[in-house]
């Protein structure tokens, strides 16, 4: 596994930064979340948005695990229990997600892509996202991202890549 292996690249044509992560695990994702949001003008919140975004591309993304299978697995008190079966399931335990980290002059542009299939990310990303009562029950962290965390999420095909805009001033 290369947890930890890192690269910079600083000749960007435009001064920007660029770091890049590799990570599999919840415990690597709440590491990342917060290493690289410490120093934002509104660190807790960007933290967990990103926190929630690392997260989709650990369990939905690189373990396959569905939303409604979430659900189900949460209200039967075995989601965690799945989740670390899954992490050394031979099916999964070469799956790693990338987080690219961007710093600009004026914004952090956090860039996730996972080793899933991806899925229809359009329905989640409307306005006021999910409707009905599968709001509470999927989507959640991408309706946390886009409401506290960041000024833009944006989702590319198949959708197991995501890309979240965090501004470095802090709007009015």
């Amino acid at each position: 596994m290369s947890w930890g292996k890192s690269t910079m690249d600083t000749s960007t044509p435009n001064g920007s930064k660029v770091e890049r992560r590799f990570f599999r695990t919840p415990a690597q994702a709440r590491q990342l979340a917060h290493e690289f949001t410490r120093h934002l003008p509104q660190p807790a919140k960007v933290e967990v948005g990103l926190f929630e975004l690392l997260m989709n591309a650990v369990e939905h993304g690189n373990l396959g695990i569905s939303a409604s299978e979430k659900q189900k697995l949460m209200s039967e008190d075995r989601f965690v229990a799945e989740l670390e079966a899954r992490l050394s399931d031979p099916r999964f335990e070469n799956r790693q997600a990338c987080l690219e980290v961007t710093r600009t002059a004026f914004s952090v542009i956090f860039s996730i892509k996972d080793d899933g299939e991806g899925f229809d990310w359009r329905g989640y990303v409307a306005d006021g996202g999910p409707s009905g009562a599968s709001s509470l029950e999927s989507g959640r962290g991408i309706m946390i991202a886009r409401k506290v965390g960041f000024e833009r999420v944006e989702y590319v095909d198949p959708g197991n890549q995501v890309i979240a805009t965090a501004l470095l001033q802090p709007e009015d």
